[in-house]
């Protein structure tokens, strides 16, 4: 499966190096070049035909713990109802448990003994490329007890920092009791009012003032 799927976000990346659109798009959300090699971010044509429904998308590849390909999930460039999408769920895809880049993150989590998780890829990929690496992100607002549980393999300290609208804030509250069954600390980081996530907050204000959010995080 994992061969096939490896294939799939292949295609996607391939698409993506073709695709004005999608460049100019990750561009303006200040993605580098860097990232869309190394987390092989890729895109989805308007005819694409291997996965019809994920058209006119910004793919981001999903793996497991070890670095298997599992799934991905696709972002909107154009008008649509979802603005993400996910690939269907299956015994190895599964949202619940999904900590995007964590593959990446568990070195500098084991190190450090402290996670910080966020809400969306985009928020996971934006603290990475400013050296935040111990940053994984939850599938949107999905996030159980097995994701917990993972988390808290290295992690003795997990800061949560979600987005500030009515479905970040009842997220929060749920992945703080999943993290508090884990063992885990719950430290939760609010985001000034007027700011719209994390990824916006320390490209606007940089990586300093992003820590000093952290510091100032109440634990739960």
């Amino acid at each position: 499966m994992s061969e096939k799927i490896q294939k799939i976000i292949d295609y996607f990346h391939s698409e993506l190096k073709q695709s004005q659109l999608a460049k100019d798009y990750l561009k303006s959300r200040g993605v580098s070049k860097e990232s869309i090699i190394q987390f092989k971010l890729g895109y989805a044509p308007p005819n694409c035909k291997i996965a019809a429904r994920f058209h006119d998308r910004i793919i981001f590849p999903i793996w497991d713990p070890y670095g298997n390909p599992i799934g991905w999930t696709g972002r909107t460039l154009i008008d649509a109802p979802a603005k993400y999408v996910n690939v269907k769920e299956s015994p190895e895809f599964q949202k619940g448990r999904v900590l995007y880049l964590y593959n990446i993150a568990k070195r500098a989590i084991a190190a450090s003994k402290w996670a910080i998780l966020v809400e969306g890829q985009m928020d996971a990929i934006a603290l990475h490329q400013y050296g935040l690496k111990n940053t994984v992100a939850a599938s949107g607002t999905a996030f159980k007890t097995a994701a917990a549980n993972i988390l808290a393999r290295y992690a003795q300290q997990v800061y949560v920092i979600f987005d500030s609208d009515e479905a970040g804030e009842k997220a929060k509250i749920k992945a703080t009791k999943f993290l508090k069954e884990a063992g885990v600390d719950v430290f939760i980081v609010n985001i000034p009012a007027g700011e719209d996530d994390p990824d916006h907050y320390i490209r606007t204000y940089g990586k300093q003032s992003f820590l000093e959010l952290l510091k100032n995080a109440s634990k739960q």
